[in-house]
């Protein structure tokens, strides 16, 4: 048997995910294991074994913005979105032949349309 690593552009896999599947019970969406048991469903079990899964992703922005038109400020650290994505990375980290890789969610200031 061949080994094989899985790599992984998280965001991209799980908004593919969520357009794929129905949708899932609880608050958060798509979880560790279901993007688990996904990724591995691209083995071909006759003959590969998984080598590693390497998961690329990044913690959600933590700091604080004014809003650009109430200018209101808006801490993203207390939003439910910003734990649900930092309880999904703890879960992932856990998993068994994952290695996750993390960039840096940074600032880039707002995009405001006509509407």
């Amino acid at each position: 048997m061949k080994k094989t690593a899985i790599l992984i552009d998280g965001e991209w896999f799980r908004r593919g995910l969520q357009a794929t599947l129905p949708p899932l019970p609880g608050p958060h969406g798509i979880t560790a294991d279901v993007m688990y048991r996904n990724a591995l469903l691209s083995l071909d079990t006759t003959q590969e074994e998984l080598y590693r899964i390497f998961y690329y992703d990044c913690p959600p922005y933590a700091g604080q913005e004014a809003n650009p038109i109430s200018r209101v400020p808006l801490n993203f650290k207390t939003q439910p979105k910003h734990h649900a994505r930092t309880m999904f990375l703890s879960e992932m980290m856990k998993l068994p032949f994952v290695a996750l890789r993390l960039g840096i969610a940074r600032r880039r200031g707002w995009h405001l349309k006509d509407q």
